[in-house]
């Protein structure tokens, strides 16, 4: 079992590798989340202390939402 400091640990070093990627997700590779998804992988990032990415990752996944879903921001 992991102790709660390599927890961690593991929480900012996948932050760190796989910022950049988690955000262009949407665009590069047609890679749609749900919105729970978008939410956990936020999660991620701001528990790894990358709040700025978990605002991107979110902020990217709007521009994908339809009307009807949590993250739209378009107009209907």
């Amino acid at each position: 079992m992991n102790t709660p400091e390599e927890i961690a640990l593991a929480v900012v070093l996948f932050t760190e590798v796989w910022g950049e990627l988690a955000v262009s997700l949407p665009d590069d590779y047609s890679c749609h989340m749900t919105c729970t998804e978008a939410e956990a992988l936020a999660d991620v990032f701001r528990a790894g202390g990358q709040d700025r990415t978990a605002e991107m990752i979110l902020a990217n996944h709007a521009a994908h939402d339809e009307p009807d879903d949590l993250h739209f921001q378009g107009e209907e």
